[in-house]
């Protein structure tokens, strides 16, 4: 067997796996064990100086003996998303079968968008794609092409794109020509006025402007007003313009409130629109016997985007965008490229006519892994301890003086304010991150600021937060 022509080291490869392994290990039992701060931010500079970055790009010197150096500055002043005091950003805390399923992608590197090229990864994509349709009780796809309607969708690198695929997927829908000769004049997109930025950053990829974006009133607590949902929609058409989608939140990024998706549903349905849900926070409460309710109507939606790498414990990023009818998404995208489509029969499917990305990851791997190895029952379970996490911080926080929360949670996201000054919020935010000791974030809602905590690690219960109210009646 010829041998000098391999950069593969078996021993290498082990050695570099079990000193990552353990670092990570003792990295997560710290975090977990509160034995160690949740973040300690320095500035960029100090971090690349420290790091040596440049001299080993130069030098190429890491090698085996420099890695568990290198390890333990990287990790040091990396935010711990373990950690019990870690309340910030929809990040999950990802759980072990991820971990190594990004591992198995970076030693055999199978995109799962070309069937040949990565068949088992598109494999299992096609699995859990279709366990996401069956969720929302609409009809999974066959591997074979079928004339009988069913669903469709595909995995990719994040909600920004899969938000960008189910806008392109519904201009396929009333603008069919687009693709090739360009969007015709007056398309708008009617979304809640606190929508995520991807739907506003979309239209302007799409080449329709940010201007093509008219929003749609919320509430005090950022849900859809359907009264002004209707009158939007009147004002809208009136003036001469064409509805390309509505979009709702399920749930909000700020609130953590899911919008009236069965009220919305209806309207779309009289004025003939399509109806679009963001719901990659709350895409994996329909898991849950419980909380799937708060999802109601968004079976009837046309077009649904779901995180696994929020509330599944998925490493970033894996985001699914599925359609009812499969021809739409098929439809999104028009482009042929001779050294990948040869229009001949396939052994599998190839998701590529579906998405920006041609080399993508494994994403259907690490999904199918983390849900293989727990299974429905414990993810169901992890998404309703967290939430019911956030109803108890609710009545510790509204039972305590000078706190306030202004809605009862419906997730595992909620914001509280601590007396009644904005600029207060932000101070107790940016002193209480900077000394490690809680992250959480902050937001607007209803013109007033607010603290806001989202409960995603295992690590953290209640007596975390009762720590972090403690820490500010004392402080502050």
């Amino acid at each position: 067997m010829k041998t000098e022509f391999l950069d593969w080291n078996d021993a290498q490869f082990i050695s570099l796996i079990e000193q990552t392994a353990a670092t990570l290990v003792g990295y997560i039992k710290q975090s977990q064990n509160e034995e160690v701060a949740v973040s300690q931010l320095r500035p960029m500079q100090q971090n690349q100086v420290a790091l040596e970055a440049e001299k080993l790009i130069l030098n190429g010197s890491l090698g085996n003996s420099g890695l568990a150096q290198f390890l333990e500055i990287y990790l040091k002043h990396s935010t711990r998303l373990h950690h019990p005091k870690y309340l910030a950003h929809q990040v999950a805390s990802p759980a072990v079968p991820s971990a190594v399923a990004d591992l198995i992608h970076g030693a055999i590197n199978n995109p799962g968008a070309i069937y040949e090229m990565g068949s088992t990864a598109a494999s299992l994509e096609h699995v859990v794609l279709n366990w996401m349709l069956k969720k929302l009780s609409w009809k999974p796809e066959p591997i074979n092409p079928t004339a009988e309607p069913h669903g469709a969708g595909a995995l990719m690198n994040g909600g920004s794109l899969a938000n960008l695929v189910a806008l392109l997927a519904a201009r396929s829908k009333l603008a069919p020509n687009a693709w090739e000769q360009g969007n015709p004049e007056g398309l708008k997109v009617l979304a809640p006025s606190n929508s995520h930025y991807s739907i506003q950053r979309a239209l302007s990829i799409m080449g329709l402007g940010s201007q093509a974006l008219v929003p749609v009133a919320v509430d005090e607590y950022e849900r859809i007003k359907v009264d002004d949902l209707q009158q939007t929609i009147r004002q809208t058409q009136g003036a001469g313009f064409r509805i390309m989608a509505v979009v709702a939140n399920a749930c909000s990024t700020g609130s953590g409130l899911f919008d009236p998706l069965s009220q919305i549903a209806d309207i779309c349905k009289d004025h003939h629109l399509w109806f679009h849900v963001d719901a990659c926070h709350g895409g994996a409460f329909l898991v849950s016997e419980q909380l799937k309710h708060l999802l109601n109507g968004a079976e009837r939606a046309d077009s649904f985007v779901w995180d696994a790498h929020k509330m599944m414990r998925v490493s970033g990023l894996c985001t699914a965008v599925l359609v009812r009818e499969a021809e739409t998404l098929q439809n999104a995208f028009q482009q042929q490229a001779s050294y990948l489509f040869y229009g001949s029969p396939s052994l599998g499917k190839d998701y590529l006519h579906r998405t920006v990305e041609c080399t993508k990851t494994a994403l259907g791997t690490k999904l199918f892994l983390t849900l293989a190895w727990q299974g429905e029952k414990a993810l169901a379970q992890y998404v309703e301890n967290r939430v019911a996490i956030a109803e108890k911080a609710y009545q510790l926080i509204d039972a305590r003086k000078n706190f306030s929360c202004p809605y009862f949670p419906e997730s595992n996201i909620l914001c509280f304010r601590y007396k009644n000054d904005d600029q207060l919020q932000i101070q107790i935010r940016e002193e209480l991150l900077n000394e490690g000791l809680f992250h959480l974030t902050s937001t607007m809602m209803g013109g007033k600021r607010y603290l806001r905590i989202t409960v995603m690690t295992t690590a953290t219960s209640l007596v975390d937060i009762q720590d972090l109210l403690t820490v500010i009646e004392k402080r502050w």
